[in-house]
């Protein structure tokens, strides 16, 4: 599923998103809120006559946009759907039935800048799929490649590392930033890293892959590298109570430069 607006950003995050439906052999949802304003919008008629020109308009670059990424992609099957609702309510019930979710770092509302906007950030926080925030990441050489990965140690440390490694492997270069406590405080979290990248080496054998020790506040280092690699893998533990992200994963949503991978974890897996 992906969340469009109508704005360019949206649009780029499509073909992400066809992209990664034709690669995992998914079909794919361009979903739109309709979020008519009490007062309507300047430049169009007042009342029920307003609304429905704005939502013959949003219909109509909806279905625009499915069908060019059916005549792109034509082996994936792309649906549009028009929900009435605000952005974050209508792509968050949508993310119910979602195998990935793909938004733009912002919309039609944001004020630019690499900071990812409400909706991206209220996704990410609730959804129980994994979330691809999408931002273009490119340098004066060209688009970038490789990805990074946070990990701790913890139980989902192998999996984190699976997710981001079959992402390099269509990138570059791995870089796994090593968040777990010091080897002096916690070392059985320090060994499990190491025994999972021994595993990943393994598996990968053509991945060079690097280890970094993090230093600093949380989330500093993956932000310094967000300038240059492609994808930041991060995880984030799924509450019970009221879901948040963590300093970490706020970090990168809001000060990060390139597409981030929120994947929800388990903490007890």
């Amino acid at each position: 599923m992906c969340g469009v607006d109508g704005s360019q950003h949206a649009a780029d995050a499509s073909w992400v998103a066809a992209r990664a439906a034709a690669r995992l052999g998914l079909g794919l949802q361009l979903v739109r809120a309709f979020d008519w304003p009490t007062g309507g919008i300047p430049g169009l008629p007042a009342g029920d006559l307003g609304r429905v020109v704005a939502r013959r308009s949003a219909l109509g670059e909806l279905f625009r946009l499915v069908d060019s990424v059916a005549a792109v992609h034509p082996a994936t099957a792309a649906a549009g759907a028009l929900t009435d609702g605000t952005a974050l309510e209508v792509l968050t019930a949508a993310t119910a039935t979602a195998a990935l979710t793909v938004v733009g770092a912002q919309g039609q509302s944001a004020p630019g800048g690499p900071r990812a906007g409400s909706v991206a950030l209220g996704i990410t926080r609730t959804t129980l799929c994994p979330v691809l925030v999408h931002r273009a990441a490119v340098s004066a050489a060209g688009e970038l490649g490789g990805v990074a990965v946070s990990v701790d140690g913890g139980p989902a440390t192998a999996r984190l590392l699976d997710v981001a490694a079959r992402s390099a492997g269509r990138r570059g270069d791995l870089v796994v930033v090593d968040d777990s406590p010091s080897d002096l405080v916690a070392p059985d979290s320090w060994a499990a890293v190491g025994e999972a990248l021994l595993a990943l080496r393994a598996a990968h054998p053509d991945l060079r892959i690097t280890r970094r020790r993090h230093r600093g506040l949380p989330g500093s280092m993956l932000v310094e590298l967000s300038v240059s690699v492609s994808l930041i893998v991060v995880g984030r533990a799924l509450e019970s109570t009221r879901p948040h992200l963590s300093a970490r994963v706020g970090a990168v949503l809001r000060r990060g430069t390139c597409s981030t991978l929120v994947v929800p974890l388990d903490r007890h897996v």
